[in-house]
């Protein structure tokens, strides 16, 4: 439950429009097939211009995205990120820009 706010948010056509960053196919299902089963889900769509949707579209001055959509849930590979097997002299993992947690 604590990821769905932020997977809401992906699947709404709008946010694709202007960030050029949408759900995969699963993920997009996943969000649909919760929705009806979450008690508390209406705060997502509707809270007096308070909910996750209703903030969203109001965001109307920005400029639609241009360029291909990042796809959420597909994996690095879909991000031209390599992977594999570590370095032979590599003793620890490596992540630049993140702090530890």
């Amino acid at each position: 439950y604590k990821v769905m706010p932020f997977l809401f948010g992906l699947s709404l056509a709008f946010v694709e429009k202007k960030t050029g960053v949408k759900l995969s196919p699963r993920l997009a299902q996943y969000v649909e097939d919760m929705m009806p089963l979450m008690k508390t889900s209406g705060i997502l769509t509707s809270n007096g211009g308070f909910s996750i949707k209703e903030f969203v579209e109001s965001k109307t001055d920005f400029p639609d995205y241009e360029g291909a959509a990042i796809v959420v849930g597909e994996g690095l590979a879909s991000l031209g990120v390599q992977t594999g097997a570590a370095k032979k002299d590599e003793k620890a993992a490596k992540i630049h820009g993140m702090p530890a947690s």
